[in-house]
């Protein structure tokens, strides 16, 4: 059993575009539910205003779409469709300021309001300005069609803010891909590279200076300090939400998980505790059922354990309890879900 399993939680990730590739499997006929299902994501709660949900599962459900729709490149082409606003605040700030390289910088600053998972840089070198991005979060592990996605949709936001049919002088990515090159090359007007070092998208210096259509100087300010205000306060919810995942993690196996025992450990009453996760609009029950969700998942595809083990391991006094926590996740047995990852 890998020790990251036992101690790294995945990054979390507004759910808006994972709403949408549900929306969009519907309308070709696939019914989204299962799917969502499958990877531990509850359809009811994705409704919800600003519904975060884990980055490796959005990275999972952009290839669970590419295998369903049968479209191997539905990163590219969900990317050079979508309304760029539609990434929320990030993309509003964005388009706010006054020219292409600002919004660039405004992506690279802000990135993190909308998603942990990624890292944003922008590099000047010689005549050229690039735009790189890197998947941070470690839970990730096939992100093909989302970085593919990504610099879709970072080359279709140039597009739009700047009004004008911009091209690259080049894209890369570090996963290898040897059919469709072609179609990636006539999105970008540029060649297109991969198994390279990176993912990056490369343009001529002077474009940074295009001014953006949509700037608006007080709008940017305002959302700026939005912001500045959202990363502030994830910070520090972050912080002691992490905390309590951990110390949940590293006593799940000892069964002996208690409130009480968290808050000493963290050095605060079990009431201080209880208000301050409230707070945080999620309870010490909520957080024990999500890390033993995390930890299910990552048991069942990364080792070679029995079902009762795994029950186990996550503090399950016997394994009926654990089948039936697993089935409320996914609608299906443990057993059943390891078949269907085969």
């Amino acid at each position: 059993m890998s020790g990251r399993a036992a101690t790294s939680f995945s990054k979390k990730t507004h759910a808006i575009w994972v709403v949408q590739i549900a929306r969009m499997l519907e309308a070709r006929g696939h019914p989204s539910d299962p799917v969502l299902r499958k990877l531990g994501l509850d359809p009811k709660r994705l409704q919800q205003a600003e519904a975060e949900i884990d980055f490796a599962q959005e990275v999972d459900m952009f290839e669970a779409a590419a295998i369903h729709l049968g479209d191997p490149c539905f990163g590219l082409h969900f990317g050079a469709s979508a309304d760029p606003l539609d990434a929320g605040l990030i993309g509003y700030v964005a388009a706010s300021a006054a020219t292409l390289g600002d919004a660039f910088r405004m992506i690279e600053k802000y990135i993190g309001v909308s998603s942990e998972g990624v890292r944003e840089k922008l590099e000047i070198q010689d005549q050229l300005a690039v735009l790189s991005e890197e998947i941070v979060d470690p839970s990730a592990r096939q992100y093909q069609q989302t970085v593919e996605f990504s610099l879709a949709l970072i080359t279709n936001f140039s597009r739009f803010v700047a009004q004008n049919r911009l091209t690259p002088e080049w894209t890369e990515f570090r996963h290898a891909r040897r059919d469709h090159v072609d179609e990636f090359e006539r999105f970008f007007g540029a060649p297109v590279h991969f198994g390279r070092r990176r993912n990056a998208i490369a343009l001529n210096r002077s474009l940074l200076e295009l001014p953006c259509h949509s700037a608006d100087e007080r709008l940017l300010g305002i959302l700026k300090g939005y912001c500045e205000q959202i990363l502030k306060q994830r910070r520090q919810e972050l912080d002691l939400r992490r905390q309590v995942e951990h110390l949940v993690a590293r006593l799940l196996p000892t069964g002996s998980v208690r409130i009480m025992s968290i808050a000493k450990e963290l050095g605060m009453s079990e009431r201080t505790l209880a208000r301050r996760l409230q707070a945080l609009e999620t309870s010490f029950g909520q957080i024990v059922d999500e890390v033993r969700r995390k930890l299910a998942f990552r048991y069942l595809e990364d080792s070679n354990a029995r079902t009762s083990q795994i029950a186990y391991m996550l503090g399950y006094s016997e394994p009926s309890a654990f089948n039936h926590a697993f089935r409320r996740w996914t609608g299906v047995t443990p057993t059943q879900y390891k078949r269907g990852r085969r």
